[in-house]
């Protein structure tokens, strides 16, 4: 990760994560809707603090899938019916929303605005490269406020993931 005031943190996890497709309900108006969509969230450990890692899909990742790039759109895998979500994604993923979340102390939430997400599912691992920016000082979600404190925010993200299914 790379941050505003210059400074690199590198960070991983000390394991394999799970992965896995989950279902999410949503909806407006007295309608119901529910859609299936990847999940991979993890403790990620730097030198300097902890990280959770949010990557999530807009459609369930089949268990065996060819490599494919996805677009970061930060409404990507939202409940359906969220604000500004759209209609749900019932074929293949489309787009990738991710978040970084500083732990220890716990700060705001950072939401990747642009960029990609290349994916594979294989014998019952997923393998993926991120590459994204965030923009502005803080969360972008228009249903989060800006955050309350002065630290520098992160500006791009790029690394390598695998997870078990």
């Amino acid at each position: 990760m790379v941050f505003a005031d210059g400074h690199v943190v590198q960070a991983c996890t000390r394991d394999r994560p799970a992965c896995r497709n989950q279902t999410i309900s949503g909806g407006t108006n007295n309608q119901s809707i529910s859609v299936s969509v990847f999940d991979l969230r993890n403790q990620l450990r730097s030198t300097s603090r902890r990280y959770i890692l949010s990557i999530r899909f807009d459609a369930a990742l089949p268990a065996e899938s060819d490599q494919q790039t996805l677009s970061i759109n930060p409404l990507a895998g939202f409940p359906p019916g969220a604000p500004g979500s759209g209609p749900p994604n019932k074929g293949a993923p489309l787009g990738a929303a991710v978040q970084i979340t500083p732990r220890d102390p716990y700060q705001d939430t950072y939401v990747m605005t642009s960029g990609s997400v290349v994916i594979s599912s294989s014998h019952g691992v997923a393998k993926g490269q991120v590459d994204g920016q965030f923009t502005g000082a803080g969360p972008t979600r228009p249903d989060r406020p800006q955050p309350s404190s002065n630290t520098a925010s992160p500006v791009s993200l790029t690394g390598a993931f695998a997870c078990n299914r």
